[in-house]
């Protein structure tokens, strides 16, 4: 695995809560080869290669709009910190920093999981629980399942209109990865767009990643503090307009029980 690589599976396990356990082999035969020669030019390839890590990760904008969970960056950190000085190399300034600071560990409750493609590109960043089941739901985490079929469709284009009036229901959307990552995709850009579930907490959390990822700049959007400050009710359909050069898109977050839905139900 050469350095380019190494630094996409780090920031991708830093950002996706992953842990560093698959990357400590090929991070010691990286090391070892950079510092196979005491001349400066091959141990400045740790210096530079802990450089690129930082700035892709601790210090990229994505990391600061939409901080991962502190506990788990932590504890990949300090390994990955434990690693280098194994191997005598001096870890970077901005990593002792990060690990230092008395809210690393913080303990809010819900934090962003940033996903990417495999070049690296920034996807969606959505608001998850660690925890499999919580408030009596599964559905406050992305399933492999919902990643698997965004990258199915999206390498499989044909099964998705794309004319202009082109429509997608989604049920049982969750905290949002699978609809989210179609809506934002250029390729597809569906023309409107209905994500649904039937869990209030599912519903709140997919309304808030729906606001950070897509309408972030919206005025008529509830500000999530203050709707958890005023105990605001969120009032489904909730409907969001995305204006284009060309053409006004809409999204449509509703609650929907599909297991017992009637037609009569949306008549």
């Amino acid at each position: 695995m050469d350095a380019s690589d190494l630094v996409l599976q780090i920031k991708t396990s830093i950002f996706e809560w992953k842990n560093i356990q698959p990357l400590i082999s090929p991070l010691e035969s990286f090391i070892k080869s950079a510092t196979v020669s005491s001349n400066n030019e091959e141990n400045k390839k740790c210096t530079d290669f802990q450089s690129i890590i930082v700035k892709e990760t601790i210090d990229s904008n994505i990391f600061k709009e939409f901080p991962p969970c502190p506990f788990s960056t932590g504890k990949l950190i300090k390994r990955l910190l434990l690693i280098l000085e194994d191997s005598k190399i001096e870890g970077h300034s901005s990593l002792y920093d990060y690990i230092s600071k008395p809210d690393s560990f913080g303990s809010q409750k819900c934090y962003y999981k940033s996903y990417f493609d495999v070049d690296g590109k920034h996807i969606v960043s959505l608001v998850e629980r660690r925890e499999l089941i919580c408030d009596g739901t599964t559905g406050l985490r992305t399933w492999q399942a919902g990643t698997f079929l965004a990258k199915w469709l999206i390498d499989n284009p044909w099964h998705l209109s794309k004319g202009q009036e082109s429509s997608i229901l989604e049920l049982g959307s969750g905290v949002g990865y699978t609809g989210i990552s179609l809506f934002k995709d250029t390729r597809f850009s569906p023309l409107h767009m209905m994500l649904t579930d039937h869990h209030s907490a599912v519903l709140d959390t997919l309304y808030q990643n729906v606001v950070a990822n897509l309408f972030s700049n919206q005025n008529h959007c509830v500000n999530r503090k203050e709707q958890h400050e005023k105990n605001i009710e969120l009032k489904f359909p909730l409907m969001f307009t995305l204006n284009e050069e060309s053409r006004q898109r809409t999204l449509i977050i509703d609650e929907l029980e599909w297991e017992t839905f009637q037609a009569k139900d949306v008549a």
